[in-house]
């Protein structure tokens, strides 16, 4: 056989051949086991370690990306293991894809720990099934629940690195987003001078906004990354975070522009505007790092303003309304309500006589 076509399921079978030989074929199949795991150990770099029982195969090598070989053999898994082993699969898939160097080293180091916990119960569940050994009722259960508290450790250390690695990567695409908007904004203030119908002063708010933005959104992240609260899905991949992370710091630069053009086109009225260039440059500043480190300090001054001009909108037309004179009919002669106040007494007295009359 090939040495580049030999993987690990041809060494388990050549060692379940070595099992099964009756002692005229045993040298033999021992041979050609070693054969086998030679050309297997060449292929994939020297062996870090290896368990070899009857219902699996496990190899862990101690290449510069390790990776860990579980192979599951015919005779399957145990109702009660089968959980474990497949959970412990799927990180292991986890891991190779997602982390690379020592972290990936040492999370695959923790779960081939966890499947050797795991192997051994179901060689120990297989000899009771095949050989009729006896197994012990007390130690078994002890010992599953070792497994399952290995493989929760493994998780938990999976989880914990890979997030790691994920916060990592979004923080390399955020300074390369930061370092762009930086170079943006800077081309902006040097080009305004020569620009026709530019002020000057407006171009270097705009190119502060940028930064503040950019640099509201970058100390956003690093802040929630020090306290702990910023998650992220680490299974979409290096590539994908990297992009998030590059489209964090334009998202805020973004949002301090806006809020730029909101300020100085009278939408929104926050505080005093200066009237030093030099003290209206920090003023923008300061408002588009904080539209920058907060979309939701950005989105409620727009809805406080929207809402400031709904109230002053409204209390107007009211004033307006109580101002305006009542609407008069032509040829209709204007009421007076003194008059009417006046001509109640007369009608009150003339209705009184004509009482007295009727007497």
């Amino acid at each position: 056989m090939d040495e580049t076509q030999v993987d690990l399921s041809d060494v388990l079978d050549a060692a379940f051949q070595v099992r099964e030989a009756d002692d005229s074929r045993r040298a033999d199949a021992e041979a050609t086991y070693s054969e086998t795991f030679a050309k297997f150990e060449r292929r994939v770099g020297r062996r870090a370690s290896m368990i070899e029982p009857r219902v699996a195969a496990v190899w862990l090598d101690d290449r510069r990306e390790p990776e860990l070989h579980v192979l599951e053999s015919y005779l399957g898994f145990p109702a009660d293991l089968a959980p474990i082993f497949s959970e412990l699969g799927v990180l292991t898939d986890k891991a190779e894809r997602l982390l690379s160097g020592r972290d990936r080293g040492r999370i695959l180091l923790s779960i081939y720990a966890a499947l050797t916990h795991v192997l051994v119960l179901a060689e120990r569940v297989h000899a009771v099934q095949v050989d009729g050994e006896p197994l012990a009722g007390d130690d078994y259960p002890l010992a599953l629940q070792r497994a399952w508290q290995a493989t929760r450790e493994s998780a938990e250390e999976f989880g914990d690195t890979v997030q790691r690695a994920a916060q990592f990567w979004y923080f390399q695409g955020m300074a390369v987003g930061a370092a762009a908007l930086g170079a943006c904004a800077a081309v902006v203030a040097m080009a305004a001078p020569y620009l026709p119908r530019v002020d000057v002063v407006s171009a270097d708010s705009i190119a502060g906004c940028l930064i503040g933005g950019a640099l509201g959104a970058v100390f956003s992240v690093l802040s929630r990354m020090t306290s702990g609260s910023l998650t992220l899905k680490a299974d979409s991949g290096r590539e994908l975070l990297r992009l998030l992370g590059a489209v964090r710091p334009v998202v805020g630069a973004v949002a301090g522009v806006g809020l730029y053009f909101f300020i100085d086109g009278g939408a929104l009225n926050v505080l005093s505007r200066p009237d030093d260039p030099a003290r209206s440059y920090s003023y923008y500043t300061a408002f588009a790092f904080l539209a920058g480190f907060s979309e939701r300090f950005f989105q409620d001054m727009l809805a406080t303003h929207s809402v400031t001009n709904r109230d002053k909108e409204g209390a107007t037309r009211t004033n307006e309304a109580s101002s305006e004179p009542p609407h008069v009919a032509p040829g209709t002669p204007p009421s007076n309500s003194g008059a009417r106040q006046e001509a109640t007494p007369p009608l009150a007295s003339q209705r009184s006589t004509s009482s007295r009359q009727i007497e």
